[in-house]
């Protein structure tokens, strides 16, 4: 009998653990696609990780930049791909794809800006994600325009 019950006492203890852990909060993938200003953007959360792309096109001087420096997060990787076109084809279009990694929990802002390297007061455009991080997941993006 005090083995059966030690038994059961054990199982229960582990079935305790295990729905402890699966019912943690666990964040769901975000995954928004949308445009802003004509320029169409896609945001990938996974994690703590990023993935904010949208659209430009260096060949008029334009081009996307992250301004926020902050120590609550780091910028994995900022690059440019053009789309596909005939070769020798100028003035193509492309993507700007920032990869970004949460290191802390809370809102964060993200400031973009379309702009001129050599002007930058010289007509750009603005975009601001506000970023929610708990535990160990992004939990919300949202776009303030």
């Amino acid at each position: 009998m005090k083995k059966a019950i030690i038994i059961l006492l054990a199982a229960a203890l582990v079935f305790t653990a295990v729905s402890c852990k699966t019912n943690a909060a666990k964040a769901e993938d975000i995954s928004i696609r949308d445009s802003y200003q004509n320029y169409k953007y896609s945001i990938e959360a996974k994690g703590l990780e990023l993935d904010f792309t949208i659209e430009g096109n260096p060949t008029t001087g334009y081009q996307w930049v992250l301004l926020t420096e902050d120590d609550s997060f780091t910028l994995v990787s900022g690059d440019y791909k053009q789309n596909d076109a005939p070769e020798m084809m100028v003035g193509v279009g492309g993507n700007y794809k920032f990869i970004i990694d949460f290191k802390a929990e809370g809102e964060h802002q993200l400031d973009f800006a379309y702009q001129r390297s050599w002007a930058p007061e010289d007509g750009p455009i603005y975009i601001s994600l506000k970023v929610t991080v708990k535990g160990n997941a992004i939990t919300a993006v949202d776009v303030v325009e």
